[in-house]
């Protein structure tokens, strides 16, 4: 009796924890398309012209900031919108790729006996390894939109 309540928890513990990660991974892959849609507005209008003079920029306000590296990020705006394009669509893949593994983790814990096995699944050390990959992608892409902003919004200076 005990051994199989041992079991039904066990299962119901493997279970909750990767419909969990399924969903924070489905999520995840939901936010990067909307990030990658938002993106493309913005570059349409509101990101469309840049100032002609970085030190007319947002970008400019920031005072430890030289000359020569407001230019260096003036004249490397648009690799900075190649970067943020291809940082949020590959924090999307990654995220349906660890979806993926939930998904598969999910078929396969109907044969798990033991919760030790749950944790001897390869498959743990592979959700951690997805998560830090979809963070860092995310991570470079926002940090790249906000280069983006700065250098994109006029300041009048007085």
């Amino acid at each position: 009796m005990v051994d199989q309540e041992e079991r039904q928890r066990a299962y119901q513990a493997n279970l909750e924890f990767w419909k969990a990660t399924c969903e924070y991974f489905k999520t995840f892959s939901t936010i990067c398309l909307a990030s990658i849609a938002a993106f493309a507005a913005f570059l349409a209008g509101f990101f469309a012209t840049a100032p002609k003079n970085v030190e007319n920029s947002m970008f400019s306000l920031i005072p430890f900031l030289s000359p020569k590296i407001l230019d260096w990020f003036g004249n490397n705006r648009p690799i900075f919108i190649v970067i943020a394009f291809f940082a949020f669509g590959m924090a999307g893949f990654l995220s349906l790729g660890g979806m993926h593994d939930c998904r598969n983790a999910l078929w396969d814990s109907r044969n798990v006996t033991a919760e030790w096995r749950f944790k001897r699944m390869r498959r743990y050390k592979r959700i951690a390894r997805w998560r830090t990959c979809v963070v860092f992608s995310y991570t470079i892409a926002t940090i790249c939109f906000f280069i983006i902003l700065a250098l994109s919004i006029k300041v009048k200076m007085t």
